[in-house]
């Protein structure tokens, strides 16, 4: 129960420390009436996943952000319903594939807009396009195949002002110079 609730809200610290205490309590004591016991490996050890010594207990914390980002990848590509519109046309602007681009407003909102806030930077850090046709791509600020996009590259910034000057604006545009262009 607390995994559903947790991919539609943010949870709430003290919530996530209460569960993750009993968690603890559970391993280490063994469940209810036993007396507290040495604590013999450390709660990151327990994290880490079996082939690397652990028992893959996940953290609550980041596990929320995980169901956070899904619901921000469900709102660009997934089928389209009316909770994903009305999201998009509140608090992320744009068309449906550009609607993270532009920082959302830092106002209160609705629970599941909240979630998706605190799972939106780190979303967009691991976010990056493949190319395909170049028509959805922007050359100066996407990042294609998870490299650095080619706008931040300092080596790169009189070339960039000279291409948008010419109105190459995205990888089709220059993708369909010719070869005297």
């Amino acid at each position: 129960m607390p995994i559903y609730q947790s991919s539609i809200l943010l949870a709430p610290g003290l919530v996530i420390r209460k569960i993750e205490g009993l968690l603890r309590k559970f391993i280490w004591e063994g469940g209810k009436g036993n007396e507290k016991k040495l604590h013999l490996v450390r709660w990151d050890k327990i994290q880490k996943p079996r082939d690397e010594g652990g028992i893959q207990v996940r953290s609550l914390t980041i596990q929320n952000q995980a169901l956070g980002a899904n619901l921000l990848w469900q709102m660009i590509t997934g089928k389209e319903s009316w909770s994903k519109a009305v999201l998009r046309k509140k608090y992320f602007p744009g068309t449906r594939k550009r609607c993270l681009d532009t920082q959302p407003p830092l106002r209160n909102g609705s629970p599941l807009y909240k979630l998706c806030r605190k799972a939106l930077d780190p979303f967009k850090r691991n976010l990056y396009w493949i190319p395909g046709n170049g028509k959805t791509i922007k050359v100066w600020e996407d990042s294609i195949l998870g490299e650095t996009p080619i706008g931040l590259r300092m080596e790169v910034n009189n070339i960039k002002h000279w291409l948008m000057d010419k109105g190459a604006t995205s990888l089709w545009d220059l993708s369909a110079w010719e070869n005297n262009n």
